[in-house]
């Protein structure tokens, strides 16, 4: 029997609901979110999901007596497009003072508007990646439903012909070694040095970010997994050598982003222990986020925005003459490192919170020319 008759005897639901297009389309996605809830997608990337349908079903309500799901064709799904970009320009475009010949303005030569135009560039972006967003998520329903629906239905052979959407190239820059070793050191003496740079700013705020940044440094973690970071889930931890030398670190327990689970990994105590101390005593509930702001003499436990994190650790960068901005360069940096190091890929990906060596590979080690070619020697050796 071939795969593709295996899957016919699969399919359990019929194709059309017989209650018009909008709910027809509104039936088949809770059926692709129960599937995902199964497969145990975390309920933020599935309320992703959901919001990413509405305005298709929004849109398709105005056929409802019109056409049945089956009748779906390229050109209604690129006519959807169309309309879908009319209401981002109004939300995006309108209420944020940004019109269209700007937006062409500004994207017509990103590099030489970045700095200059940065907020407007957000907004471009943010519109860029919000229509793919929505049109994966489409493909991946139709895709649903083609393999689930009794009449055989394949909505698979319009994908070629959907709207090819412009998105932001991943950036491949990241942080060397000798960079990752001086913003160690830079944000270790943070606590000492920040009334000299930012003299409005407080100590509280000045062991907080030099804890953040330490923790991007030494753990490679993405930036809202530590954001998020609850005292309570850093744990002190200590083993014994063969030597009967006791060796003492610190447990860090990361919720991940991807899915409603924890990874660990470990950061020697000496590295973060003075940071950590004081955030202990500043903080004296530990269900507390090591990111909460203060407010009106007391702590919130409400998260710092991301973007201040972003702005803090591109001015540091900036500060000590690297001419490099964010924080993601520091986890492209530490998984470069541990690489190079000779870390077997697995184990970094582990780190990483990734669940394909392939992610790791891709994003890491396939953007570096240098490592690519050490691993290669690496593996010409071993086979010697």
């Amino acid at each position: 029997m071939s795969p593709k008759h295996f899957q016919d005897d699969l399919a359990e639901w019929e194709l059309n609901s017989g209650q018009g297009l909008s709910q027809t389309i509104e039936i088949w996605l809770e059926r692709y979110i129960a599937q995902k809830y199964a497969q145990a997608v975390s309920p933020k990337t599935i309320k992703s999901y959901r919001e990413a349908i509405v305005p298709f079903m929004t849109y398709s309500h105005q056929y409802e007596s019109m056409m049945e799901i089956e009748d779906i064709t390229a050109k209604f799904i690129n006519n959807y497009l169309m309309w879908y970009q009319e209401h981002l320009a109004q939300d995006d475009f309108v209420n944020q003072k940004i019109d269209q010949t700007v937006y062409n303005e500004v994207m017509s030569n990103r590099k030489a508007n970045r700095g200059r135009n940065d907020a407007k560039l957000t907004i471009a972006y943010k519109y860029e990646k919000s229509l793919s967003h929505r049109l994966t998520v489409l493909k991946q329903l139709l895709s649903f439903i083609s393999e689930n629906n009794k009449e055989q239905k394949d909505f698979t052979l319009l994908f070629k012909y959907f709207t090819k959407i412009k998105v932001q190239k991943r950036s491949t820059d990241y942080l060397t070694n000798e960079e990752l070793e001086e913003l160690i050191a830079f944000m270790k003496e943070w606590p000492r040095l920040f009334k000299e740079y930012k003299p409005k700013s407080s100590e509280r705020y000045a062991y907080r970010n030099a804890l953040i940044v330490l923790l991007y440094c030494l753990t490679g973690a993405r930036s809202d997994e530590v954001i998020s970071l609850k005292m309570e889930h850093i744990l002190e931890s200590s083993y014994k050598d063969n030597s009967g030398h006791i060796h003492h670190f610190y447990t860090i327990q990361y919720h991940t982003t991807k899915g409603d689970k924890y990874r660990e990994v470990v950061v020697h105590k000496d590295m973060i222990e003075p940071y950590v101390a004081y955030m202990r005593t500043a903080l004296l509930d530990s269900t507390y986020m090591i990111s909460s702001t203060y407010s009106k003499g007391h702590y919130t436990n409400k998260k710092m925005n991301d973007s201040e994190m972003y702005s803090f650790v591109t001015w540091a960068l900036h500060a000590m003459g690297i001419k490099k901005s964010g924080r993601h360069i520091i986890r492209r940096g530490y998984a470069t490192k541990e690489l190079a190091d000779g870390k077997d890929l697995a184990i970094v990906a582990l780190e990483l919170g990734h669940t394909s060596t392939n992610t790791t590979f891709s994003a890491y080690v396939k953007n570096n020319p240098e490592l690519m070619m050490k691993r290669k020697v690496e593996g010409i050796r071993s086979k010697l």
